[in-house]
């Protein structure tokens, strides 16, 4: 029995490492988490509980084992017909073959319990300090037989043990480890492989973290996938360094979630699962429920801008603080949310929140237009995409529309340029065309007199076709003036829109035009609307 009070609890996984290379015969449909010992039937002395205990005995004997200790668990040597190893008995058992290999089975799996346990106490005594970090990763390389990393929060290293550059597994992680270490999606797997020509990796992760939500990452290499027993004895390694540490082991929290991987992941198209949008959203604070409308912060010299920072920081300030800013390939992109406030996300609101929170800008900021679920960040960001290549598109329609020189304000909208994209630009492909057309203010209007039996939208076409004139509207709808004007402009502040600009007539223009391909498209939504057959 090994000394001392600490007694280290091996698990049944590890176990089952060292039963190979015997023929495990079965095993037990719930097996336990651990034990603390391992003896044979005869052994009657220690200080660990029975429960804990893991006894092994021949075929013959098991019938005698079960009765002596009815809680625990046995491993069963079959003799000759594994089918009479184990008479009915009530305990849970693993039952091996019987071969010259299994003659010295439990002094083998005795040394285990204690080496496993020396290890353990070795690494108590060890005293918490950079060298004391690089001392627990080198003893543990050792029992662990593979190299080891230890990471700050910042992906700093602080120790490593076991690792030759030299090495073909050392060498793959190595030219791969920055694209481990900032992929939030690759740390927050049970286990990172790469196949390569001269080998393969394996990398098993364990987070270590406090109430202040530091953390710790250790990493292990594996030129083989681990087996569960492997992977249960680096978790023994991940939890002494977190009790030497006065952390815990855990998952990867949304702690460890950054707005910047956020954006990242969505801008760069890659697949992110609705439960994991759940914690990114958790952890930034921001509702998936609600509308979003995406700005880009674009400076006029980008190589010589030291203003960031504190723009960053003035942008926080933005819509009460419903905003989400980060600073990206140089660039600050801020998304704006709004739950059922649709003027919020408004060009007139958005530019005097810009006045207000950040002041003179030195550049321009380009707007998305307003979109819903957060994974089309990767289409709004496309938008701004246009809306800097077509900008000086649309300081040239100022220019050639008036004689004076007026100062171009500072935002540039989606809406403004997706005429030039539409009619210049191959970069508008079927999907960011459908995306840009998919959720408009039309969609919304058409919806409530649906519900209500409203007549906002005809109204609305109708004012824009005769080019605003509310008496021509007022005669060709059957209707008084002064509705047709009421109705109006409820539809302009609701949505912040200002009919007098011309880009707020081209989009809604636009829109109508994609409905009235949708209507001759759908019979039963042209039936629903105009409460008529098509044609």
């Amino acid at each position: 029995m090994a000394n001392g009070t600490y007694i280290t609890t091996i698990s049944y996984n590890m176990v089952i490492d060292m039963l190979q290379p015997n023929e495990i015969i079965s095993e037990p449909a719930h097996p336990p988490k651990g034990f603390k010992w391992v003896s044979s039937v005869h052994w009657e002395k220690g200080i660990v509980p029975e429960k804990d205990m893991l006894f092994v005995c021949k075929g013959k004997a098991a019938e005698q084992a079960s009765k002596l200790h009815p809680s625990s668990c046995l491993i069963v040597i079959a003799e000759e017909d594994a089918s009479e190893a184990t008479p009915d008995i009530p305990n849970q058992a693993i039952v091996i073959r019987g071969t010259s290999r299994s003659a010295n089975l439990l002094q083998r799996l005795q040394n285990y319990f204690l080496s496993i346990q020396a290890w353990q106490n070795e690494l108590d005594r060890i005293p918490l300090s950079s060298d004391g970090y690089e001392q627990v990763l080198h003893k543990s390389g050792k029992v662990l037989g593979v190299p080891l990393l230890l990471y700050n929060a910042d992906l700093v290293p602080l120790a490593r043990s076991w690792f030759n550059a030299n090495l073909p597994l050392c060498k793959m992680f190595a030219e791969r480890e920055k694209e481990i270490l900032n992929s939030v999606l690759m740390l927050r797997r049970p286990l990172i492989s790469f196949k390569g020509t001269a080998s393969n990796v394996f990398v098993a992760n364990e987070l270590i973290r406090n109430k202040n939500k530091d953390l710790y990452h250790v990493l292990a290499l594996y030129e083989k996938e681990p087996t569960p027993g492997q992977r249960d004895l680096f978790a023994m390694l991940a939890k002494k360094i977190a009790e030497k540490s006065d952390r815990q082991t855990g998952s990867y929290s949304p702690a460890r979630f950054s707005a910047y991987s956020l954006f990242d992941e969505l801008i760069q198209g890659r697949y992110v699962a609705k439960g994991l949008l759940n914690d990114y959203a958790y952890n930034i604070g921001f509702p998936l429920d609600a509308e979003f409308r995406l700005l880009r912060f674009v400076s006029e010299n980008p190589e010589a801008d030291d203003g960031l920072p504190s723009l960053l920081n003035e942008a926080k300030h933005m819509n009460d603080g419903k905003c989400l800013p980060v600073v990206y390939n140089d660039d600050l992109l801020v998304l704006l949310y709004s739950k059922g406030l649709d003027n919020i996300l408004s060009n007139s609101i958005i530019e005097e929140e810009l006045l207000r929170c950040c002041g003179p800008i030195k550049g321009y900021v380009a707007m998305s237009q307003v979109f819903d679920d957060i994974s089309n960040l990767l289409f709004a960001y496309q938008q701004t995409n246009l809306v800097i290549k077509y900008k000086e598109f649309v300081n040239l329609e100022q220019r050639f529309t008036t004689a004076d020189k007026e100062l171009q304000a500072p935002c540039y909208t989606f809406e403004e340029v997706l005429k030039f994209a539409i009619l210049d630009s191959s970069d508008m492909n079927q999907e960011l065309k459908d995306f840009s057309f998919s959720h408009t203010i039309l969609e919304k209007i058409i919806a409530e007199d649906i519900a209500t039996g409203g007549d906002d939208a005809r109204i609305l076409a109708s004012y824009i076709h005769h080019e605003r004139k509310a008496t021509a509207v007022a005669e060709k709808l059957h209707m008084h003036r002064n509705t047709v004007l009421y109705r109006i402009d409820k539809i302009e502040k609701r949505f912040g829109l200002n009919f007098d600009e011309s880009w707020s007539r081209d989009r809604v223009l636009f829109d109508f035009s994609i409905l009235y391909c949708k209507l001759m498209r759908n019979p039963e939504l042209y039936r629903e609307i105009l409460g008529q057959d098509t044609p």
